[in-house]
């Protein structure tokens, strides 16, 4: 079963008109012997979510990507993102801001079975709105 692990999560502060911010996002995603040597693709999201104490804000989900299944020998790989977001968006609370990613990778095996893994980040704290 594949594992993400190593979650990065790095926010540039807002800049321009309209304010965005660039969000920068690095994962680790490792494959079982079987997942490897089927030699698919795993498809894969990233969520921001906002931070909070009783429930976290699902702000959206923001980028969506395919990666090959690492080669059996090292049968992991390292992935590296970025994308831009409305600054307003990350305005999830009053005063300080909490952003953190989830990344979802989903692989179907040639005889149908789906197997999901998901990893999150630490929250990145800041005030990133307008």
């Amino acid at each position: 079963m594949a594992t993400i692990t190593v979650m990065q999560l790095q926010i540039t502060p807002p800049s321009g008109t309209p304010a965005t911010a660039t969000i920068a996002y690095q994962y680790i995603l490792s494959c079982s012997k079987a997942e490897c040597e089927a030699g698919s693709e795993f498809r894969v999201s990233a969520d921001l979510i906002g931070d909070d104490v009783l429930f976290d804000d699902e702000l959206g989900t923001f980028d969506k990507h395919t990666i090959d299944a690492p080669s059996i020998e090292t049968r992991s790989t390292t992935v590296v993102r970025t994308f831009s977001v409305a600054a307003k968006l990350l305005d999830e609370d009053i005063g300080g801001d909490e952003i953190k990613v989830r990344v979802v990778a989903r692989f179907e095996s040639p005889d149908g079975r789906i197997s999901t893994a998901t990893g999150m980040s630490y929250p990145v704290s800041g005030e990133w709105g307008e």
